[in-house]
């Protein structure tokens, strides 16, 4: 299997069999206003951070944009969640590398179709319009994906998520975090940001 593959298992993995902490996420925790949830996966050097939010949280409100000012808060939102190295923080030792970063804005279980993500290496910036639709009225939230190459893995202690300061609506983030010797889960807080390897 590549390493796009063990990635890509080690994350369904987190979702899936991380205990009563990812189960209570997965059923409840993916949209309760001020709760964020992050899967983390650590593979053979490869790290992936998966980033789910209420849009609530991020521009405070839900539905699709329905004037020209939330379509900016939306948009400059997404800009800021597209740049890793504003999102995370983590020492240089570790040679972590940031391969691919995007975000989006997901209408329930579908995609806004006027709300395109955008996939980048090293820059930012999207001039995508979206219109407010009637239908897209209910809970829509944020994802954001973050893909690493860690040149020492074993130098990673601790990612720091500075989503607290950026959106500070963010109360709470539920972490689960599969890494090759460990399984754990944990929530982070404003006063405690950091996922401690």
């Amino acid at each position: 299997m590549n390493t796009i593959g063990k990635i890509a298992c080690a994350i369904a993995m987190v979702i899936g069999t991380a205990g009563p902490v990812a189960a209570e996420t997965r059923d409840h925790g993916a949209h309760v206003h001020g709760t964020a949830r992050l899967d983390i996966a650590l593979v053979d050097g490869e790290l992936a951070l998966d980033l789910y939010s209420p849009a609530m949280n991020i521009v405070g409100f839900e539905h699709a944009p329905g004037n020209e000012a939330q379509r900016a808060d939306l948009q400059e939102a997404l800009i800021t969640l597209r740049d890793a190295g504003r999102i995370l923080g983590m020492a240089d030792a570790a040679g972590c590398r940031n391969v691919h970063s995007e975000a989006q804005r997901v209408a329930g279980q579908k995609q806004d179709e006027h709300e395109e993500h955008e996939e980048h290496d090293g820059h930012d910036g999207h001039d995508g319009h979206d219109g407010h639709d009637d239908s897209d009225s209910g809970h829509s939230e944020i994802q954001s994906r973050y893909r690493y190459e860690c040149s020492a893995p074993a130098k990673l202690e601790r990612i720091e998520v500075r989503l607290f300061e950026l959106f500070p609506a963010t109360e709470t983030i539920r972490v689960q975090m599969l890494t090759d010797t460990a399984q754990r889960a944990m929530v982070l807080r404003r006063d405690d940001p950091n996922v401690v390897f």
